[in-house]
């Protein structure tokens, strides 16, 4: 499968960017930030957000799971996904894993029960579906004017700066995450590409970036840890605390 083909076929296809009963679908991760910002004009990408080729979405409920429900609406997520891609693909060369992941992030709030993963032939990611929820997620987040064009529902900026920002910072802090730090020695590579699609995201004039995400950010690239684990902590509790005032941020 061709990450441009899809991204093609979505244009033309735009179920994914219709009104789910049970889900709000969005497109998250580096590709929808790469796509935000060609859909913005800027350019040169850096290279750590261009080279995105997989695609990886949330599906998003509207109350916490039970374990029951959890089973009923990964079913549904799943063949959502499924029946999308049959269209793009013949499915008999399609790889797919379906597995458990129980996370929290304690800033958002954010609760992940599920993912299905849809690999190429050879193994490698191509879709990734993450069933989760996150209080006050809403359709409003969602950016209509650049998901109708895209055929891909991908969230306004304040809230996908938010996103990215809270899995760069929270890496600093919390233990499910902290593998991704950039400036730890075990998958800093992710890391790296989190800090890399902030800073990008900085450049768009109507970024809502703050001296202290600037000044976490500088701190990463001199590799200066104490410095950028302060700054860290003060961006997860400003989240949090906005959050809970039920406002936006950074």
């Amino acid at each position: 499968m061709n990450s441009q083909k899809f991204i093609d076929y979505c244009r033309h296809h735009k179920a994914l960017t219709r009104p789910m009963r049970n889900f709000i679908p969005c497109l998250g991760g580096g590709m929808a930030v790469k796509l935000y910002l060609m859909s913005r004009g800027v350019s040169p990408l850096p290279k750590k957000v261009s080279n995105t080729t997989d695609f990886d979405f949330t599906f998003y409920v509207n109350h916490p799971l039970t374990e029951t429900e959890v089973e009923k609406y990964s079913l549904a997520m799943y063949k959502c996904m499924y029946t999308f891609l049959s269209g793009f693909t013949r499915m008999d060369k399609v790889k797919i894993k379906s597995y458990t992941r129980k996370s929290h992030i304690p800033a958002t709030g954010k609760k992940t029960y599920h993912v299905i993963q849809f690999k190429n032939v050879n193994g490698d990611d191509f879709i990734d579906c993450t069933l989760a929820y996150v209080p006050g997620m809403k359709r409003n987040d969602i950016n209509t004017d650049v998901s109708r064009k895209l055929g891909l529902p991908i969230k306004k900026l304040t809230h996908m700066y938010k996103d990215v920002l809270v899995v760069l910072a929270g890496s600093f802090i919390y233990k499910k995450i902290m593998p991704r730090n950039p400036l730890g020695k075990n998958n800093p590579e992710k890391g790296q590409k989190d800090t890399a699609r902030v800073a990008a995201l900085q450049k768009v004039k109507t970024s809502p970036k703050t001296i202290r995400t600037t000044e976490f950010i500088k701190a990463i690239r001199a590799k200066n840890k104490s410095v950028a684990l302060t700054k860290a902590r003060g961006i997860i509790r400003n989240i949090a605390r906005v959050i809970k005032n039920d406002k936006k941020i950074v």
